[in-house]
């Protein structure tokens, strides 16, 4: 069902011509475009992020399926056959697919692979031991190595990260 509202035109402008009269610095700054294209895509970047965190993901292995949020997963180690998801919650769960597929899925989140064994939950670092190889400290006490040939990208992410 659909509602009709007359509105008296005349009013209505009278309350835009105050409304851009009182914020007109403002509404010239943010319509300069190149500041408007870049907040918006900002804006939209980091609603995504925070769509993409606050979902879950469904792990299946040979006893079902466990719904964990990706806020909860601290890293995911590869196995030869399985993935290991060790997150916040407790004992680590046993995941049937690759490490690649789980990366795959959590792409554009702030999860990183530091080697070829190890996917990190970079909210979950601690710190970061620069060196030869270096070394990520996660929050539940696991150090997990990075890759030399990674270690560049690695730390760039790190400096740009939002």
């Amino acid at each position: 069902m659909y509602q009709l509202f007359i509105i008296d035109d005349r009013e209505c402008r009278e309350d835009l011509d105050v409304f851009i009269r009182e914020h007109r610095d403002s509404i010239l700054f943010i319509m300069q475009e190149e500041h408007f294209n870049q907040r918006m895509e900002d804006i939209l970047s980091n609603l995504n992020q925070i769509y993409k965190m606050h979902r879950k993901v469904v792990l299946h292995n040979d006893s079902g399926a466990v719904r964990v949020p990706v806020t909860e997963i601290i890293c995911v180690e590869a196995s030869s056959d399985h993935s290991v998801v060790h997150h916040t919650g407790g004992a680590s769960l046993r995941y049937d697919e690759s490490i690649e597929f789980l990366e795959e899925e959590l792409k554009g989140l702030r999860f990183f692979r530091l080697n070829g064994d190890y996917l990190v939950n970079l909210d979950h670092m601690d710190r970061y031991l620069p060196g030869n190889p270096g070394y990520v400290l996660l929050k539940n006490g696991c150090r997990v190595q990075v890759n030399e040939e990674k270690a560049g990208t690695f730390i760039d992410y790190l400096v740009n990260w939002k």
